[in-house]
């Protein structure tokens, strides 16, 4: 028998249970969700479960409503660029299903998914970022209203290079570089997770935050040697995110990080800076990086996402006529 309303203990439950389907592979775990898809698309006719009542209604097809809904708008601002794109409606739904655990309904959901499309301040970004991961260490050096300048100390990191290996594009590389943080290198040691990942755009190279403790050469700490085949390399500078200048601007925003979301981020940073009476780009060539600092099963509505790029003041006419 369908219940309107389930207890927070079943909803545990149940979600746990979806979890245990997931460890037993992709392919069981993916026929679940495409069952639970088949369910929520089939009220997508049925014009009193896709309305948006203005009250909670106690019926279970107008929560199936609200969902069908929801993963419609969801996708409708595209998905991040290095995911893949098989099943991607039933991974949304996924992603939705996460959140209900501890939401007060999907009807709230809704809501909430509604107001976090509002702008946001970097404050609330923070909020956004996971707790207990370690992140690159800075002191803003100027806020900018919709952006802000950042000096950073030095951090170092582990990245792979998918115009060398192609076949691993996106998602592969993301799994060469988790597998070498979670042990799979030569000494076998596992590291903790840092965030954010940092993404190179057209150079096509993906970043992963390495542990403070391999910063800085003097800490005396040796990272873990990667396996020869996998395609990873360490480097310092950030990957290059600070090797042209370590003050960086940087613009925040939600949502999926698709490719022309984030290209569009990327031409509004560079052109705040071309009229900015005190910051330029370090180097006209760079390209601004994306950085991502949520997991793929956070929503868009919760995520951080930004997009940086290195800056030095300018200088003005009077100090270079200066004697």
């Amino acid at each position: 028998q369908r219940r309107c309303r389930t207890a927070q203990a079943d909803k545990t439950m149940l979600l746990e249970s979806a979890r245990q389907l997931r460890a037993k592979g992709d392919a069981v775990y993916t026929a679940f969700l495409e069952r639970l898809l088949q369910e929520v698309d089939g009220v997508a006719e049925n014009s009193w479960a896709m309305t948006r009542w203005p009250i909670p209604l106690p019926s279970y097809r107008v929560k199936l409503g609200c969902l069908n809904r929801m993963v419609t708008e969801l996708l409708k601002e595209g998905m991040d660029e290095n995911v893949r794109r098989e099943g991607v409606r039933a991974r949304t739904l996924a992603v939705l299903l996460r959140q209900l655990e501890t939401s007060q309904g999907v009807r709230k959901l809704e809501t909430e998914a509604g107001k976090a499309k509002l702008e946001v301040s970097m404050a609330d970004m923070i909020k956004r970022t996971p707790d207990g991961l370690e992140t690159p260490k800075y002191q803003v050096a100027a806020e900018k209203g919709t952006w802000e300048v950042r000096e950073y100390e030095e951090f170092s990191v582990c990245s792979f290079d998918m115009k060398a290996s192609p076949e691993k594009a996106g998602f592969g590389a993301f799994n060469a570089l988790a597998g070498y943080i979670f042990g799979k290198n030569q000494e076998q040691l596992k590291m903790a997770m840092t965030t954010p990942v940092i993404n190179h755009g057209s150079s096509q190279k993906m970043s992963f935050i390495m542990p403070s403790n391999y910063w800085k050469t003097q800490s005396g700490a040796s990272p873990p040697t990667p396996m020869a085949d996998s395609g990873v390399n360490l480097e310092s500078s950030g990957g290059g995110m600070i090797a042209s200048s370590n003050q960086v601007a940087v613009m925040w925003f939600g949502g999926f990080a698709s490719k022309d979301l984030v290209q569009r981020r990327k031409d509004s940073l560079r052109a705040m800076l071309e009229s900015d009476d005190t910051w330029q780009a370090a180097n006209a060539a760079d390209e601004a990086l994306l950085l991502q600092y949520n997991d793929p099963f956070v929503p868009p509505w919760k995520r951080r996402n930004e997009v940086a790029l290195a800056v030095t003041r300018r200088v003005s006419a009077a100090a270079v006529a200066a004697p």
